[in-house]
């Protein structure tokens, strides 16, 4: 049975020896607001101590801290911080730093494309597959680190991250295995067909980076604007983009995230024809605003996670930072 322990800094959750520290940080976040937010969240066995950052509007920081380090002066400062310093485990990034930085490079990725021939709305559609990957995989959904390992393993080699995609998303829209690891069948039209625009090695640079991100630390309510700047002015009506600032986005993503608004989100939709699991519904309607098609899939899987009821035992619940003006 662990123990709490609880100060002005930190909370404190206590295991016995080679307990699962993962499930022992989900039981902290469960009671962390009952402790009024401190700004480190602490679980530890009789071998080790992890530090989780919980600082508003900063890049979240993991730090362990071992036995072994407890022997230099390194390790004995960092526990002596946790009683007295909680400021010296704050990440210099923000959250809207981080987020920005996505953006940019998505940005980049969404103008080599245009380069290329590619057209505004296949762009706009390829590019929100990759988010939703992205953000899946940070909660667990997609499992293992699956997406970053990927792109990983294939960066030299361009076209077979496209094969090899093209499969990911064959298995997310009906359900199935790739890579040897199970996928949730997502439901709606994100993952209507296997479509995987091409990408040469700069492309592949740009996924490379934005993978190495702090996805637990992006914005979900900015990121709409970025899919807006990165289409061809000539054809933003056409696809039903226009401006929204942060304040109206959140407007939309807020009812959505609490199950109020949004239909298209609510549970209960039924698997596709022979699907063998309960489906995650990530849908997007045609000539929605771009705006609202980007939240919906990042919306969606906050609210999942607000309500503990994504199908996958030990999913790590997702926090996504909301900044009102």
């Amino acid at each position: 049975m662990g123990r709490c322990l609880e100060a002005r800094f930190f909370a404190w959750e206590y295991k016995g020896k080679h307990a699962d520290l993962d499930k022992a940080y989900q039981q902290l976040l469960q009671y962390r607001e009952s402790l009024q937010n401190p700004p480190l969240l602490v679980v530890s066995d009789i071998d080790t101590i992890v530090i989780h950052t919980n600082f508003t509007n900063t890049v979240k920081q993991v730090v362990t801290i071992t036995l072994d380090d407890l022997l230099t002066p390194q390790g004995l400062q960092r526990l002596r911080d946790i009683w007295t310093n909680p400021e010296a485990f704050r990440a210099p990034q923000t959250t809207q730093q981080v987020t920005e930085q996505a953006a940019a490079e998505f940005a980049n990725l969404a103008t080599l494309l245009r380069r290329y021939g590619e057209q505004p709305q296949p762009i706009a559609h390829f590019l929100i597959r990759l988010l939703f990957c992205l953000f899946a995989e940070d909660v667990g959904l997609l499992p293992n680190g699956l997406f970053s390992k990927l792109i990983a393993a294939t960066r030299a080699r361009a076209p077979l991250f496209v094969e090899q995609l093209g499969q990911l998303f064959t298995a997310m829209r009906s359900g199935g295995f790739f890579a040897m690891e199970d996928i949730p069948h997502i439901n709606g039209r994100l993952f209507d067909d296997a479509t995987v625009l091409p990408l040469d090695s700069t492309g592949m640079d740009i996924l490379q980076r934005v993978s190495a991100l702090d996805w637990s630390s992006i914005e979900p309510s900015i990121l709409g604007t970025l899919f807006e700047r990165s289409l061809d002015p000539a054809k933003r009506a056409q696809l039903g983009a226009h401006y929204t600032s942060r304040d109206d986005i959140l407007l939309i993503v807020e009812p959505a995230a609490d199950g109020t608004a949004a239909a298209a989100l609510a549970d209960g939709a039924g698997p596709g024809p022979g699907s063998r699991r309960a489906p995650h519904d990530s849908r997007c309607a045609p000539g929605q605003p771009l705006a609202e098609r980007v939240e919906e899939p990042a919306a969606w899987l906050r609210r999942r996670d607000r309500r503990h009821t994504c199908a996958r035992p030990g999913l790590r619940q997702r926090q996504f930072p909301v900044c009102r003006a």
